[in-house]
């Protein structure tokens, strides 16, 4: 683009037209410099300035960027040539916009198909099993098995017994075709298990539904004795579902048979503190002696195991009550005649309706002693 060739033209179109530089800069409107400027070839008008200048000097812009006057031939090309950029333009953009378009729709299609296979690697991956087991002498309570796709973790919950027993040894095992098949066996019955499926695997991915229906717990104690209990999984939690809505439980004060300690921390720490204030203290628990009528009634709190114990002496019945207080939904009672046991019940009151018409009795029992000797007067 000659700059000088188009001031040269603006120059003589203003001449043509009568026009000074003043006049000129006033019709745009602009300063009288620029306008020299224009004619000096040291500048060139801007795009909006050039269509004025079309108008006031009835040439073509692309008159003025030649810095001559076209013949109508030369004009036609020149248009000709515009509109075929233009067109070109138009097009590449389109092709441009196409193009776009369809890497946008590839990356949508990805995310898609990356959710999918998400959905359908993760859905129904996680299920969480309640473990429990109860017979005559033992009770487990609060154990839990977490089954993933590429992991398993088992929890064997507290083992509650009587204090004449001594656990020697616990072994896991699964039934399978009549053939027991070893999982686990430790001295400690506080077992944790976690397994990675693959070699040497505890639990077979393949058979993980058949081995939690058939889980048995042997335990050695006392000079080898033994005792087979069998551990029931129930299915707790799953992530089977694609919306999840928090939801708030309630429980009837029906059900609440104990006191509202029995969740509560502070409740616990309250009761803790009733039964101190009433007692003697010992090498490692409190006690609190009461009578009523032919009754004595004695209430311990064992600080090493969180444990609370009510005794009740009627002639030569011996009623005795175990309550834990890290194990707050298990109540043992036993029943003596001159010291030898005659009953022993492990109650499990978490779901109220179920127990019978005696358990009933005995959980009411413990509750008013406790209401009566402790709680009464307090703030618990």
């Amino acid at each position: 683009m000659d700059l000088e060739k188009i001031g040269k033209f603006i120059l003589q179109l203003r001449q043509e037209n009568n026009l000074s530089q003043k006049e000129l800069a006033e019709l745009i409107p602009v300063t009288r410099q620029a306008v020299s400027r224009w004619e000096k070839g040291k500048s060139i008008p801007d795009s909006s300035t050039l269509l004025l200048l079309s108008d006031i000097f009835n040439v073509s812009v692309n008159e003025l960027l030649s810095g001559e006057r076209l013949k109508k031939e030369e004009i036609q090309n020149l248009e000709k040539i515009t509109l075929g950029i233009i067109d070109n333009s138009k097009v590449e953009a389109k092709k441009l916009k196409r193009i776009i378009c369809y890497i946008s729709l590839i990356l949508l299609l990805l995310v898609f198909l990356f959710l999918i296979y998400y959905f359908i690697a993760s859905y129904n991956s996680i299920t969480v099993y309640k473990v429990e087991g109860k017979n005559q002498d033992f009770t487990m309570h609060d154990g839990i098995l977490i089954s993933t796709k590429q992991k398993i973790y088992l929890r064997l919950g507290k083992l509650i017994y009587n204090d004449n027993i001594n656990i020697e040894k616990v072994r896991l095992y699964y039934k399978d075709n009549n053939e027991n098949k070893m999982i686990f066996e430790d001295s400690d019955e506080d077992i944790l298990i976690t397994d990675y499926y693959g070699y040497n695997e505890y639990f077979p991915y393949e058979d993980i539904t058949h081995i939690i229906k058939n889980l048995f717990l042997e335990i050695e104690y006392n000079n080898n004795k033994i005792k087979i209990l069998q551990l029931k999984a129930t299915r707790d939690f799953s992530n089977n579902k694609l919306f999840y809505t928090k939801t708030s439980e309630s429980v009837s004060k029906s059900n609440n048979i104990l006191p509202t300690f029995n969740s509560e921390l502070e409740k616990q720490e309250c009761l803790i503190s009733n039964i101190i204030k009433k007692s003697k203290k010992e090498t490692d628990s409190y006690i609190a002696n009461f009578s009523a009528g032919n009754s004595k009634i004695t209430i311990i709190y064992f600080e090493d195991s969180n444990e609370i114990v009510v005794d009740v002496v009627t002639n030569d019945i011996l009623e005795k009550w175990n309550y834990y207080l890290d194990n707050p939904n298990i109540i043992i009672y036993s029943e003596y005649r001159n010291d030898k046991i005659t009953d022993k019940k492990y109650i499990l009151y978490s779901d109220y309706k179920k127990l019978n018409k005696k358990e009933k009795i005995i959980i009411k029992r413990f509750k008013n002693y406790i209401n009566t000797y402790i709680l009464e007067g307090s703030n618990c």
